[in-house]
């Protein structure tokens, strides 16, 4: 079952065989349908369901020779009627499927922001007929399964316009980083190794469907730990590290050697990948470390460490 099914209004449907007469039935009944030709005897097809205004099931898969539909995929669907950002948007290609995700960062709110990209099938015909994918302007929407009441704090009219402020601000430094500006640029400086994995993260939701962050690791040594990130389809683990006082050559050689032993038993992980950023250049010989791990565990981990000094 799809995770957000139950957004749109069919909680009661479980198991798979339900699940499937319902779509069945809802392909038959569909309004609108789009075909792409990817191959000489086959188009890729999406078939759209429209349960409510706005809202409804996107069925997507193949038809062949004899224009029968193949489905593959599908997933619940809302429309925004209202622009939620008219900032930069960069869109990438999922690895596993004809979809696409988008990344943007949004001033307004100080984070990037990731997304399905909804009408891929009008972005991949714009790709295909060689016209402009330029992105103007990004209407967000969401689906949940559960929410929480957030009442709202009182704020004064001077703390108002200090956030304002300090959103302008962000905004300016934001552009100015985008153009060189090397000032800008510290100003936005990564902080710690939450912030690289922020932003790691971004980057790998454009590029896999499945990426999994925080995921427990079997015990090791008598002790349990969290996993950065899981690319499960890949069975690949990521760990980030980020240098700093009292984390040198000597203390990172020593957490990766424990790491590549913990993943090694892990049954998700065929391939580890261990990112270290060490902006500050506390490395001494970053290209032997990783020469050094690289060959150790060579078809089974990787050691990357950037920026290059």
């Amino acid at each position: 079952m799809h995770k957000y099914l139950r957004s749109v209004g069919f909680g009661k449907y479980q198991k798979k065989k339900e699940i499937a007469q319902l779509l069945d039935e809802l392909e038959r009944t569909a309004d609108e349908r789009k075909r792409i030709q990817i191959e000489s005897d086959s188009n890729l097809c999406e078939v759209r369901a429209e349960l409510a205004p706005n809202i409804g099931i996107a069925m997507v898969g193949e038809t062949d020779e004899n224009d029968i539909f193949r489905r593959e995929y599908y997933y619940p669907y809302m429309i925004a009627n209202d622009i939620s950002s008219e900032v930069d948007c960069n869109i990438q290609r999922h690895t596993e499927k004809e979809t696409f995700g988008g990344l943007l960062d949004e001033p307004r709110v100080g984070i990037s922001l990731i997304f399905y990209l909804d009408n891929g099938f009008e972005y991949l015909e714009r790709k295909m007929d060689h016209v402009s994918q330029k992105v103007k302007a990004v209407k967000l929407t969401g689906l949940s399964i559960e929410g929480k009441i957030l009442l709202p704090l009182h704020k004064t009219r001077k703390q108002i316009e200090k956030a304002q402020v300090a959103a302008k601000d962000r905004s300016s430094l934001m552009e100015a980083a985008r153009n060189g500006d090397e000032d800008a640029m510290e100003t936005l400086t990564i902080e710690d190794e939450y912030d690289v994995q922020d932003l790691l993260h971004a980057l790998l939701l454009l590029y896999f469907d499945d990426v999994r962050a925080e995921e427990w690791t079997p015990s090791y040594a008598g002790k349990s730990a969290r996993m950065d990130f899981l690319l499960k389809n890949e069975r690949v683990v990521i760990e980030v590290k980020k240098t700093r006082q009292g984390l040198g050559d000597k203390e990172l050689g020593d957490q990766l050697i424990i790491d590549v032993d913990r993943y090694k038993v892990h049954p998700d992980c065929k391939r580890l990948i261990c990112f270290v950023y060490d902006v500050e250049g506390r490395i001494g010989n970053p290209n032997g470390l990783m020469a050094d791990l690289n060959n150790q565990h060579e078809g089974f981990a990787t050691v990357i460490i950037k920026p290059d000094m």
